[in-house]
């Protein structure tokens, strides 16, 4: 019977025993694939830099002849190009009569996601206001469904779930979830999200992961992402049963001074992808057109522009 083994790219960097094992595994011919999900996380030009991620190319000179996957929902062709080398996958093709012995075979799929709905609100001036809005939207329009609010930091998520629960008279179950949390408490709101005994997760970008819930109905960002990579990965997160689900954004001007103050020593901490997800949220313009300037395989997304100045609202393509 196949045994599958899952760890961290910083497990299998740092842990001598682990990696001694693996080659034992290897050298008795039983090391049949090496998958690495999450593979964007490689690339320096990708949105969620990891550098233990980087240091997986140890993967391909340890064991040179297993076979090796890299998954993930966004790339970009430059930093598709940076995985590929990382991961030592060489000679790339898109023809999988042409990738054996030892070639590489990638394949694509358009971005659109049909039964998502992108919409953007103008979020208030102050915190107490922006949490009443997320309340009332989540009551009127998913009171009973499972969601996901992103939050911009680790104090924020804390502050929204409070205000979710006390401004809902309790309606609202929520959960917290961000990276200063120790594995115990986020495996157990992972799973009381996941079994419905919470309907809500406030949540950083840390909550990514190892998260596939079929029925979550909406995703909100009380603040823009650092990315369209990173915003189109925390979306995506909606509506994976194929049903409806709704993907909000409040924004105001301000988030980017935010965010440039809270990412200004991070690699590639804002680059041009951010100012893509700007121009959709400010400017009205249609998140299709900002994706086909990204990114040419998407073909089709249903786009509301609501209560922003001078922007028309309900815009289908």
């Amino acid at each position: 019977m196949p045994r599958l083994l899952y760890v961290t790219p910083e497990r299998i960097v740092k842990s001598k025993t682990l990696l001694a094992t693996l080659q034992r595994v290897y050298e008795a011919g039983r090391l049949e694939r090496i998958v690495v999900d999450e593979a964007h996380c490689c690339s320096m030009m990708g949105h969620d830099y990891r550098p233990d991620y980087h240091k997986l190319s140890i993967c391909r000179r340890l064991f040179p002849e297993t076979p090796m996957m890299g998954l993930t929902a966004t790339l970009s062709a430059q930093a598709l190009c940076d995985v590929l080398q990382i991961l030592g996958m060489r000679d790339s093709t898109t023809q999988p009569t042409e990738a054996l012995p030892r070639r590489t075979v990638y394949f694509r799929a358009p971005l659109s996601r049909p039964n998502l709905k992108y919409s953007v609100r103008m979020r208030p001036t102050n915190a107490l206001a922006t949490q009443q809005m997320v309340t009332s939207y989540i009551l009127q329009h998913h009171a009973e469904h499972s969601g996901i609010v992103y939050c911009l930091s680790r104090k924020d998520t804390h502050t929204m779930s409070e205000a979710l629960t006390q401004l809902s008279h309790g309606q609202i179950l929520t959960g917290v979830y961000h990276s200063d949390l120790d594995e115990v408490e986020k495996h157990r709101v992972h799973t009381m999200w996941r079994t419905g005994e919470i309907k809500v997760v406030c949540a950083t970008i840390a909550f990514g992961m190892g998260i596939d819930k079929g029925d979550v109905r909406f995703v909100v960002h009380a603040c823009i992402s650092k990315s369209l990579e990173g915003y189109y990965q925390e979306t995506g997160r909606a509506g994976r049963d194929g049903l409806p689900a709704d993907c909000v954004l409040l924004y105001r001007p301000g988030d980017l001074s935010r965010l440039s103050a809270m990412t200004a020593s991070e690699v590639g901490a804002l680059d041009k992808c951010t100012y893509i997800v700007l121009r959709f949220s400010y400017s009205g313009t249609c998140m299709l057109t900002s994706t086909l300037r990204y990114d040419s395989t998407c073909h089709a997304i249903l786009c509301t522009v609501s209560e922003l100045p001078s922007v028309r609202a309900g815009r289908v393509l």
